[in-house]
């Protein structure tokens, strides 16, 4: 009896370590995948991002990165709804600023303003201080395009100013409205 114990332990233990090195092996050949996807959009292959990252999801349906990069092909091929879908996706795995900025350019060039103000104002909320530089940049010029468009000429001698004032108010708001929804999300997981 003692013998047979001690050699399920044995095959169990074999078992478990296999299990272990299978998933750093399967972990790896993901970075790997996810860098050499990286670096084909960096380089315009598109169609290769595309692959590469659907490769990973049929594997690993969780990976917010294969989504966030699918949906970065998808925008730069123009199939804006695909590349909302995959970014609303990644957003819902994985709360990351990055993925709130890439659906807000989205939303921007399929001309959902108010959908790209809300993402980029979201981005400021965040504590990713590299990227509230490039969403500030994108609510200024988007601001300044949107009253051009809607023919208030005069509005954009004053709309530094008041485009400054307007950010600063929603990056409060939109602070706020993050913070309420950890809690929320503290108090579910409690």
């Amino acid at each position: 009896d003692e013998i047979a114990i001690n050699q399920r332990r044995t095959e169990l233990t074999k078992q478990g370590y296999d299990t272990f090195f299978t998933r750093q092996k399967n972990r790896e050949l993901i970075d790997e995948t996810l860098k050499s996807a990286t670096e084909s959009y960096k380089k315009g292959n598109y169609a290769l991002v595309l692959s590469a990252s659907t490769s990973v999801l049929d594997r690993h349906p969780n990976n917010s990165e294969a989504f966030n990069l699918r949906g970065l092909a998808h925008m730069e091929q123009g199939n804006l709804q695909a590349a909302i879908m995959d970014f609303n996706q990644a957003i819902h795995l994985s709360e990351n600023a990055t993925y709130y900025l890439n659906r807000g350019i989205t939303y921007h060039r399929m001309g959902e303003n108010d959908k790209a103000i809300s993402d980029m104002k979201t981005v400021l909320a965040l504590p990713i201080f590299s990227l509230k530089k490039r969403a500030q940049e994108f609510l200024t010029e988007w601001s300044a395009s949107v009253a051009q468009s809607m023919g208030q000429n005069e509005a954009n001698q004053q709309a530094p100013q008041q485009t400054k004032e307007q950010v600063q108010k929603s990056q409060q708001a939109a602070q706020e409205k993050v913070n309420q929804e950890q809690k929320e999300r503290k108090k579910k997981n409690r």
